[in-house]
């Protein structure tokens, strides 16, 4: 009796161990790249089709984070000025807020990696508070 005992919760246990398996393993077959996505894209992005126009974008602390924080500059060319930006990331998106004279602008965005092997960012699509759709690119 007490051999069926075990051998039963052995079975339960098998089974419970399979069933979370199952339930956790994507359905392509391959990671998610959204959820342990670490990207490379610390750098100057230049505005596509628009000369002059730029983001310095950093991230503040560790570079191995799948989140934080980060920072940098606009350089805009109808301003004539530098403003700072503040933000976020957390996987591909990505949030920050240039305070300009006439209020803040906050801009939200997907960066695109190279593949899922090379998570170095090569494009970021930024939509604004006022309506502009950006396309970032490095050189």
């Amino acid at each position: 009796m007490k051999t069926l005992a075990i051998v039963f919760k052995k079975s339960v246990f098998a089974i419970v161990i399979g069933l979370l398996f199952f339930a956790c393993k994507s359905d392509s077959g391959t990671e998610d790249i959204g959820t342990i996505f670490i990207g490379i894209f610390d750098n100057t992005w230049e505005v596509q089709g628009v000369d002059n126009y730029s983001f310095g974008i950093f991230r503040d602390g560790s570079i191995g984070t799948t989140s934080g924080i980060l920072f940098g500059n606009e350089d805009h060319p109808n301003s004539g000025s530098i403003d700072m930006i503040n933000g976020t990331f957390d996987g591909l998106n990505l949030a920050f807020t240039i305070p300009r004279t006439n209020g803040n602008v906050v801009f939200t965005g997907v960066m695109t990696p190279t593949s899922e092997t090379d998570h170095t960012i090569i494009r970021i699509d930024l939509s604004s508070s006022e309506g502009e759709n950006l396309v970032l690119f490095t050189n």
